[in-house]
């Protein structure tokens, strides 16, 4: 009887054994005691397209478009980045964006380039080749006429950019 006992509690803590196992995952692997090397290949994103930059009908803004990129997954979106003609740090100025175009609002005065990046969950490609450059003119007041001889007068001030 007494055996018979020690053998049900044995198949119980097998049993309860076998159950805690089965909730974890486990993978294990063996290899040969040779030299070798081995690599793991990431798929990557490329270059985003080439985009074409119009000044806004709004001051101080510039329409930025590009052609849908054929490579993007169905959850991709692009990035759109704003650079000084001449070179320098990138800003970007759209992030997230699921169409093909973005409005850059309160550029500074200054001629910009701009380039699309293509981007899925927490990865961003390489930016494209960069738009034609575009130039944002600073803001002006101009007056008319430019000079008052006397008083009262009236004079016209126009605003642009």
């Amino acid at each position: 009887m007494m055996q018979r006992r020690a053998l049900i509690v044995a198949i119980v803590i097998a049993a309860v054994a076998l159950v805690a196992q089965a909730t974890a995952a486990r993978a294990s692997w063996t290899a040969p005691a040779v030299s070798g090397s081995g690599s793991s290949l990431a798929q990557s994103l490329v270059a985003g397209p080439q985009p074409t930059a119009v000044a806004g009908t709004a001051a101080r803004s510039v329409a930025v478009s590009w052609s849908a990129a054929a490579s993007l997954p169905a959850d991709g979106r692009y990035g759109v980045v704003r650079t000084p003609d001449g070179g320098g740090t990138a800003v970007s100025v759209c992030t997230d964006v699921a169409t093909t175009s973005c409005t850059d609002t309160n550029v500074p005065s200054g001629t910009w380039r701009y380039a699309v990046a293509l981007q899925v969950g927490p990865w961003t490609g390489a930016t494209g080749t960069a738009s034609s450059a575009i130039a944002v003119a600073a803001p002006a007041v101009s007056l008319s006429p430019t000079t008052v001889s006397g008083l009262p007068a009236t004079t016209t001030a126009t605003l642009s950019a």
